[in-house]
């Protein structure tokens, strides 16, 4: 039996690190005392049972609920069994996560699966920026697993992203899959450009018809990158680009899909494995791949 963790109205206003609140610690303590865990917020510490009312949850799950919109580091280095989180969650979620399942039941905030090893992050509203992406403590982002975003995305998905796949249902801002490594990205909404700037491997799917190759100029290059921007939103020259896309035949388009179907809108099936790929970033020699989906009637 492991805790259901409700925060007190008192403590949503403060900015709380929950890193220690994983099942390995708890299961190492007496139930009668996990209200004495000491957590950090706003430069002071703290014992949990002064910023949560702590009850009974399910078997081998950890369960937060309330406004948790300022509780970050929720399911850091999380490494097996369940994790859900009924409402907002903050930044930095599943930071380095090796394993197990973490599911919000509402939004999250920056830095969402920055430095993920494996397991699953399901977000059910939208997340902020650098999600699957570096931290501040890692300069290499995601690393493997699998990240499923509902709603929307904001701006650097993907920066410096390894390894993993990343599913967005909604639409993504500006600056994704900027000096990405390698990994899969399915991007199902409108996405902001510039896109992939920097881009070494990886593989970027879009559906979106504002994406469509129909609307690239014919001028041997998908996007030049004269309008990139830097993090603190002023704009930048980088030149750079992607070949003019081509049809071509993709086999491993349905093993990708029956790995992750059940995670994809429904919109989204089915679709022909003839799409259209382009390479790139040249500017740093790059080999990753942006491929459109289109469906099997066209």
């Amino acid at each position: 039996m492991f805790p259901r963790l409700q925060i007190k109205s008192s403590a949503s206003a403060l900015h709380l690190d929950a890193s220690p609140l994983t099942l390995q610690h708890f299961s190492s303590l007496p139930k009668a005392k996990w209200s004495n865990i000491q957590i950090s917020g706003n430069g002071k510490s703290f014992a949990l049972g002064d910023l949560f009312n702590i009850s009974s949850g399910p078997s081998q799950t950890l369960v937060f609920s309330g406004d948790l919109s300022k509780t970050h580091y929720i399911g850091c280095h999380w490494q097996s069994e369940e994790l859900i989180v009924e409402g907002d969650a903050g930044s930095f979620l599943g930071e380095f996560m090796s394993g197990g399942r973490i599911l919000v039941k509402g939004n999250a905030g920056h830095h969402v699966s920055c430095c993920q090893k494996a397991g699953t992050i399901i977000v059910q509203g939208n997340v902020g920026d650098y999600a699957a992406g570096a931290s501040m403590r890692s300069r290499i982002g995601m690393r493997g697993g699998l990240l499923i975003v509902e709603g929307h995305c904001g701006k650097w998905l993907a920066m410096r992203m390894r390894r993993g796949t990343v599913v967005i249902h909604g639409q993504t801002a500006a600056a994704v899959a900027t000096d990405m490594l390698a990994g899969t990205l399915i991007l199902c909404g409108a996405v902001e450009k510039p896109i992939s700037c920097g881009m070494r491997r990886g593989t970027i799917v879009f559906s979106s018809a504002l994406q469509r190759p129909k609307e690239i100029p014919e001028d041997g290059q998908l996007w030049l990158f004269n309008e990139v921007l830097d993090r603190q939103g002023k704009q930048i020259s980088r030149v750079g680009g992607f070949t003019s896309p081509d049809a071509v035949e993709l086999s491993m388009l349905p093993l990708l899909f029956s790995e992750i179907g059940a995670h994809l809108p429904d919109t989204w099936r089915p679709y022909s494995s003839r799409v259209y790929r382009s390479l790139g970033d040249r500017s740093v020699s790059g080999y990753g791949e942006l491929i459109w989906l289109f469906p099997k009637s066209q």
